[in-house]
């Protein structure tokens, strides 16, 4: 896997090897001192908000041994599924590392900031620094392991490292990092040609569901391709290789698993892997995001929906799991009315994935789109290039 350039020496052409760790640390130090520069220019002691919140609740609850829920939940005494456990047991494990953890200081948000002993956004903000960066570097090793190339790899690592999107999820310290650095790590072993790297692929895969479980839907296209070479193909070697990617599936499942049975304990339902998805399903398919040019084809909190009942009274009567359920059923009644409204809506989601926004002055969307775009085109150029130097007989 090391290539490199050439160097002459007395006439000669001598190949100079590269090491991947080598391009990697480059990589990371790179990612780091982009992503640190960000963050210092926005504030390292900037408050967490939105979801960052109940993350950073969540880990310090499970440190001081108030179990997997937030400070601030319509449901105090109960356990959250809201959120995916992966992001808050890993904060959960470095908040563990510091005095105030140690010393139990924290019972509250109140008391966590009056420890003062450390400043735990400072430590979240850190954390989800120190994992983009390694996601870049990880991207780096899959660039080398497909190209050869060190210039490539590196290539792939730094334009990853400047993703605007990336680094302001970093910043806001969100989960998204760690759940592309979990992907492209599990991709990475599965080119390996150790049979225990496969299985440990399949594992990180599997593990980025706990990140986010719509991210398992990758399994799906990956059973009816096995599907359709086990019908179609005639080679041995194709068939084993679906079994044993089956098996790589069933592996990748034990993670979801196991946290579905911890949530069946809480809401006596199964399979539940979280209790976001209605929001997000009602927030994203309703009257406003419908009909207001300001909020086209995005999401609005169901609370500021009109004559949708607010989330503190549900609360007082439905349990978290039948709030989430009853958001799914807003979002199900509009859709079902409003069929004639569905071809308008779906072009503004599609105009917001993939064009700026027109309205947007600041000419930050419109930044964002061009990269994603620049993107696009080099994954496009790097599929050819790969399609081509590849034998796939």
């Amino acid at each position: 896997m090391d290539t490199g350039s050439n160097e002459l020496t007395g006439g000669s052409v001598r190949r100079r090897r590269v090491p991947a760790w080598g391009v990697a640390a480059a990589v990371f130090a790179l990612a780091l001192l982009i992503n640190a520069g960000v963050a210092w220019r926005r504030g390292m002691t900037a408050p967490m908000q939105g979801d960052a919140v109940a993350f950073k609740q969540i880990a310090q609850n499970l440190v001081s041994g108030n179990g997997y829920r937030p400070f601030e939940s319509p449901w105090p005494d109960r356990p959250t599924m809201v959120q995916s456990p992966g992001w808050p047991f890993l904060l959960g494990g470095v908040f563990k590392c510091l005095p105030a953890a140690k010393r139990g200081a924290f019972r509250d948000e109140a008391e966590a900031k009056r420890a003062r002993v450390v400043h735990f956004d400072i430590v979240m903000r850190g954390s989800a620094i120190a994992v983009n960066s390694a996601a870049a570097a990880v991207l780096a090793l899959l660039a080398f392991r497909l190209f050869g190339r060190p210039s490539v790899a590196v290539l792939s690592g730094a334009v990853y490292a400047a993703h605007p999107v990336a680094l302001a999820q970093a910043y806001s310290g969100l989960s998204e990092p760690l759940l592309i650095l979990l992907a492209v790590s599990g991709i990475l072993l599965l080119l390996s040609e150790r049979r225990r790297h496969v299985w440990l692929g399949f594992l990180l895969l599997g593990c980025a569901g706990l990140v986010a479980p719509r991210f398992l839907a990758w399994l799906v296209p990956a059973a009816l391709l096995g599907t359709v070479v086990m019908l179609v193909s005639r080679r041995a070697a194709w068939k084993r290789l679906v079994l044993a990617g089956s098996l790589g599936i069933v592996l990748a499942l034990v993670p979801s698993l196991g946290w579905a049975l911890r949530n069946f304990m809480v809401c006596h339902r199964f399979p539940v892997l979280n209790t976001s998805g209605g929001q997000a399903f009602y927030g994203g398919n309703n009257l406003v995001v419908a009909s207001n040019s300001v909020h086209w084809g995005s999401w609005v909190n169901p609370d500021t929906i009109p004559e949708e009942t607010a989330l503190g009274s549900l609360a007082k009567t439905k349990s978290e799991y039948f709030v989430d359920l009853h958001y799914y059923k807003q979002g199900k009644a509009y859709v079902s009315k409003q069929l004639s409204a569905m071809p308008r809506l779906w072009l503004g989601k599609l105009a917001r994935a993939y064009l700026p926004v027109i309205w947007d002055r600041s000419g930050g969307s419109w930044g964002v789109s061009a990269y994603r775009w620049l993107l696009y085109g080099i994954g496009i150029a790097g599929a050819n290039s790969l399609w081509r130097r590849k034998d796939w007989r």
